[in-house]
């Protein structure tokens, strides 16, 4: 079952990164980019997790999206996920 986590709406793309809970107590996010015809122009699993401090701002532009995350202490040493289109 995939959960809206997050998503963000750009001039010419839309990204959204949904969740997937495993039985193990862990996420599976999954990171899907659509044009404004709801085309799908990237599908990407992301590493499993059971901490979401990696996933903070969705940044999206006509060639790439970069996953910034969270400003805080324990995302401190964690760095920004990118994907070209």
């Amino acid at each position: 079952m995939l959960i809206k986590f997050k998503e963000k709406q750009a001039a010419n793309n839309k990204a959204v990164l949904y969740l997937r809970y495993l039985d193990n107590g862990r996420y599976l996010p999954l990171l899907r980019v659509f044009d404004l015809e709801d085309t799908l122009l990237l599908e990407q699993d992301l590493p499993e997790t059971n901490n979401l401090d990696a996933y903070g701002v969705i940044q999206l532009s006509g060639k790439k999206v970069t996953i910034k995350p969270r400003k805080n202490d324990l995302a401190q040493k964690l760095e920004p996920i990118t994907f070209g289109l």
